[in-house]
């Protein structure tokens, strides 16, 4: 399985895989790309398949999660988790042998009990592993108006 985590943030989309570590948990891993909220859905399904193959492989644990994170609020233009995590939308995509997963979640905030995102798995989509670059950046921009966020 691969997976990648898409964001739309305030001013921009931001993409990137996510990898296992030696201990076992998918982290939050490079390249860090971002595009312009108005990018097209065939740019964005590129990005997402690109993501896709370089979710590959094991990478150690980290032991600094803050500067394991800097890489990724740098690309999103923003110093800390909190500001990360204000009005930020995600998307789950998992690529499975048999298909496509894009999967909305719900933004919690950042702190209290329900704080982080959380699967949305109702609202989730499949696509096909025919499915053109258009069509899954068309997905991701209809499956982010699936998310929702803590009021």
């Amino acid at each position: 399985m691969q997976y990648v985590s898409a964001y739309r943030l305030k001013d921009r989309w931001l993409l990137h895989p996510l990898r296992r570590t030696t201990a076992g948990l998918l982290v939050a891993s490079e390249p860090f790309v971002s595009f312009p909220l108005t990018a097209e859905p065939e740019v964005l399904g590129v990005a997402l398949v690109s993501a896709l193959e370089h979710s590959e492989g094991v990478v150690p644990h980290p032991t600094d999660w803050k500067s394991h994170a800097q890489p990724r609020l740098a690309e999103a233009g923003v110093k800390s988790e909190r500001s990360f995590q204000v009005g930020s939308l995600l998307v789950s995509i998992e690529r499975s042998p048999q298909s496509y997963r894009l999967e909305p979640t719900r933004n919690g905030g950042a702190k209290g009990s329900e704080k982080g995102f959380l699967p949305l798995a109702e609202r989730g989509v499949n696509l096909p592993l025919t499915a053109s670059y258009e069509l899954l950046g068309s997905a991701l921009k209809k499956a982010v108006l699936q998310c929702s966020q803590e009021t």
